[in-house]
């Protein structure tokens, strides 16, 4: 999202300075912005654009717009440099970095008046209490594109600060609620026998990371509220409001039985959340449907205004910018979901694996390819993502280790149905083979809340412009990350 906070135009007349503002504004969004590594949120405090003709071209606006750009963002800085106050851009990897940093640098005491705070959060001020400043934040996180993930995600990262405790401390009992409200969560009022204990000594026992170590009772909604996002932190695919309240109210409930170690039914939560709104099919009938649906489908073009997220975000990934050869992968995740993806998820075990484990499938297969034979795709770093973070899984169990349920049912596997359905989808809507498709350079990106694909302007394909592949696909439950594409000159 490119967003300009202030503008200031003068000309000799009303109807110039409105051709000089849509102008900008046209020349503005066809740019490539040639912001540094690391930087998917840019603050520039001030640019000055310079003189623009009348009879100028959106296009010829947008390449000097590139040039003073590439000129004053060499001397961007950090926001967490001790110069970037004074700076005139300050980058972040992604927004959830710096809402993070905020959260640290209230809970340390640390000057908050650089100019750019108050940018990332229009509804804060400097002259804000602790407790108004974390509720301005709290608020503004709850509104964010990821809904829950977002808050969960940061957090994740103050609890690894040691800070989430300090963060929270000044929370009231009554806006647990409040919280629980505006995530459309209920609350566990009425348990029998009522819940016992506090959260200081809950989080001492859990294998939940983000928790902090606070007494508040375990019947408050603060504390119902906080351990319904850690969950969501271990799972970020857990999205349904029901079942958020039904896995919180299992940790409670396993808490107060004081028999099994609590964080146990997590490791059992993906086979505990099947759906009940569609039947198990047999992977004949899935391969028969998903072709099906392959032929009788197109894919809807749908805009995504998801914010940039191009590298690695240092306060909760280790992931760094990586080349691929496979870029094109990222194309099957829009296929996937028109192919009704998710709705087949439920039935196999680990759902929020297996498209990991259909990624690997997807790379043994053009490692042994009678034609089109590639066996560097079992090397290549798109095909061996980690498995998510959250998991707390060995890389190895995504790769290596199916389940025997999964093997051969109905006679065909899960991993080959879906790979037939691709190949189908692809060649009816695009005339590509699913080589052509995936066989593409890139420079890709893994955070803890974002998958970001970057391909030089050479790989623009009209093939998959028409079918609607290289939109972004924005947020998606069973990868647990946004997905975004970006175009630039070189990797």
């Amino acid at each position: 999202m490119r967003r300009i906070h202030q503008l200031h135009l003068s000309a000799p007349t009303r109807p110039l300075v409105g051709r000089g503002a849509r102008l900008l504004e046209d020349a503005f969004h066809t740019a490539s912005l040639p912001f540094p590594e690391n930087s998917g949120l840019v603050f520039i405090r001030q640019f000055n654009v310079g003189t623009i003709h009348p009879s100028q071209s959106p296009t010829s606006l947008s390449r000097q717009l590139e040039q003073q750009l590439q000129h004053i963002t060499a001397t961007a800085l950090p926001g967490t440099h001790p110069g970037a106050a004074a700076a005139n851009v300050v980058t972040f990897p992604d927004d959830l970095t710096a809402y993070a940093h905020f959260a640290h640098r209230l809970t340390t005491g640390q000057s908050l008046q650089a100019w750019f705070w108050q940018k990332l959060l229009p509804n804060w001020h400097p002259s804000q209490s602790i407790y108004s400043a974390t509720q301005s934040l709290l608020t503004q996180l709850a509104s964010h594109e990821l809904g829950p993930l977002a808050t969960a995600i940061v957090f994740q990262s103050l609890s690894k600060q040691a800070m989430l405790t300090n963060f929270l401390s000044s929370l009231q009992p009554a806006e647990g609620r409040n919280y629980l409200n505006l995530y459309g969560w209920p609350l566990n009022s009425s348990t029998k026998p009522p819940i016992q204990g506090n959260l200081r000594d809950f989080a001492s026992q859990s294998t939940l990371s983000a928790l902090p170590k606070l007494d508040w009772p375990l019947a408050d909604a603060r504390s119902q509220w906080i351990i319904a996002l850690a969950l969501i932190a271990k799972t970020p695919s857990l999205t349904d409001p029901a079942e958020i309240h039904r896995c919180t109210w299992q940790q409670l409930q396993i808490y107060s039985a004081g028999a099994t170690p609590l964080g146990q039914a997590l490791s059992t939560l993906d086979e505990n959340t099947k759906s009940t709104e569609s039947p198990a099919l047999s992977h004949l009938q899935l391969t028969k449907q998903l072709s099906q649906n392959a032929s009788n489908q197109s894919l809807k073009q749908q805009p995504s205004n998801q914010k940039q997220s191009q590298s690695k975000n240092e306060e909760i990934s280790s992931s760094t910018a990586l080349l691929t050869q496979y870029g094109g992968v990222g194309y099957l995740l829009n296929a996937l979901e028109q192919l009704n993806f998710s709705r087949y998820l439920p039935q196999y075990s680990q759902p929020n694996i297996f498209v990991y484990r259909l990624l690997n499938y997807i790379a043994r297969r053009q490692a042994h390819a009678p034609s089109q034979s590639s066996p560097q795709a079992l090397t290549d770093p798109f095909f061996n993502l980690d498995s998510p973070a959250y998991l707390r899984r060995k890389t190895e169990a995504v790769h290596t280790d199916y389940p025997q349920n999964e093997i051969d049912i109905g006679g065909m596997c899960p991993y080959r149905a879906w790979y037939c359905a691709l190949r189908t989808y692809l060649h009816r809507h695009t005339q590509l083979s699913l080589f052509e498709t995936i066989h593409r350079p890139a420079r890709f990106s893994l955070t803890a809340s974002h998958l970001d694909i970057t391909f030089p302007l050479n790989q623009v394909d009209i093939r998959l412009r028409r079918a609607g592949l290289d939109l972004n696909p924005g947020w998606l439950p069973w990868v647990g990350r946004v997905v975004q594409f970006h175009y630039a000159k070189q990797l």
